[in-house]
């Protein structure tokens, strides 16, 4: 089986999930047509096995921008209709979501597509009502176009749903990446600053970790999703208590919000080594103000990390509250809630054990591939 898959949002997340989705499938061909954005790994195409193929999708953007997205449609309405091999056409993300569907229902093909979700784009609160009102609308006429609609986590299909818009939901899953072997922590404080693209411009004095310390981390690209000025408060809430390091594995263009004292910023780091990374945590935080499903908090889960997650999207899905984590709503429930975790071991390793269990129960690579074969069995069953 062929499945064709289009995608503007090529980096971070869904990137992930195309790698493990495709790697999961050995015996199926797999045709990526994406997009490029500033944060898609360089060297992409080594890293895909051997079952996968590229088209460039020149017009792609991220953002509403018309004249671009004519052409961009143009151009996928030219691939669409010389596919005659795809048994299945998986859209990704939001803009690959509406122009796709569109293409495929006026070349007559909507019974053929599938399309991800990937953090439905009206979740985003960092835009204007207007905006997130526009985004809705585009999701329910794409919606009326056809195909089939999956979203990554139960709370973003409940979303959809509020809106008026149908479909199901298959968790993301992580590959198991949990190693026993017990390891010191020192893996980031030796080579912090060389994780970087350039030199730390911020809290440059970094101090040996020491056995006691208490790591409270994050990984994700720093944006207004993440909520960085969140992450910056909750921390320095903690300025004076010198056992507690607040890490950041990742960098972004708002990296310059991070000016507690007690927080180190690796960088950009190498996709293999971030479990590295968080397996030197001992809470896994994040403050997202919305997520589909977050792949880096599963893969703390993996990892036996307990979890601090913000109360939103993607998050609400991770936690048992009290039995492998805590979520919280403002500064004030984040850093009880680490104060929590912080002063009771046995608590945060009783957590960790139950992320694990939660994460072998729901969250692994082996549930996603094998849930979304069983829906490219009944697409491709349903147009022959």
């Amino acid at each position: 089986m062929r499945i064709l898959h289009v995608v503007e949002a090529f980096g971070g997340g869904v990137f992930d999930f195309l790698l493990a989705l495709t790697k999961g499938t050995p015996g199926y061909e797999h045709v990526i047509m994406h997009g490029l954005r500033s944060e898609t790994v360089e060297g992409f195409r080594e890293l895909f096995p051997d079952n996968v193929r590229f088209h460039l999708w020149k017009h792609a953007t991220r953002e509403i921008r018309p004249w671009k997205d004519i052409s961009a449609f143009i151009e996928l309405i030219s691939i669409l209709k010389k596919d005659n091999d795809s048994s299945v056409i998986h859209l990704h993300s939001s803009k690959a979501g509406f122009l796709g569907r569109l293409a495929a229902r006026l070349l007559g093909i909507e019974k053929r597509v599938i399309y991800t979700t990937h953090s439905i784009a009206f979740l985003r609160k960092d835009i204007g009502a207007i905006k997130r009102r526009l985004f809705i609308s585009l999701e329910r006429a794409g919606a009326g176009f056809g195909g089939k609609v999956i979203a990554c986590s139960r709370s973003e299909l409940d979303i959809m749903e509020s809106h008026g818009i149908k479909g199901e939901f298959i968790y993301n899953g992580v590959q198991d990446c949990y190693v026993s072997t017990a390891r010191s922590k020192k893996y980031w404080s030796s080579d912090i600053k060389s994780a970087s693209l350039e030199p730390l411009s911020l809290n440059s004095k970094h101090k040996e970790i020491d056995s006691g310390d208490i790591v409270i981390g994050t990984v994700g690209r720093i944006t207004e999703q993440k909520n960085p000025d969140l992450f910056n408060s909750i921390a320095e809430a903690f300025i004076g208590e010198d056992i507690l390091r607040f890490i950041w594995v990742g960098d972004g263009r708002l990296r310059q919000r991070l000016v507690s004292p007690n927080i180190e910023v690796t960088g950009w780091v190498d996709t293999e080594r971030v479990d590295d990374y968080i397996l030197d945590m001992d809470i896994y935080i994040s403050t997202s103000m919305w997520e589909g499903l977050p792949l880096s908090a599963v893969r703390a889960m993996c990892l036996k990390k307990p979890l601090v997650l913000s109360d939103c999207s993607g998050n609400i899905d991770l936690v048992r509250e009290g039995q492998n984590g805590y979520l919280f709503s403002n500064i004030e429930e984040g850093v009880r809630c680490l104060e929590r975790l912080a002063g009771d071991q046995e608590m945060r390793e009783k957590m960790g054990e139950a992320s694990r269990t939660l994460y072998k129960e729901f969250f692994t690579v082996e549930q996603m591939v094998e849930r979304y074969v069983r829906v490219y069995k009944e697409v491709a069953a349903g147009h022959q």
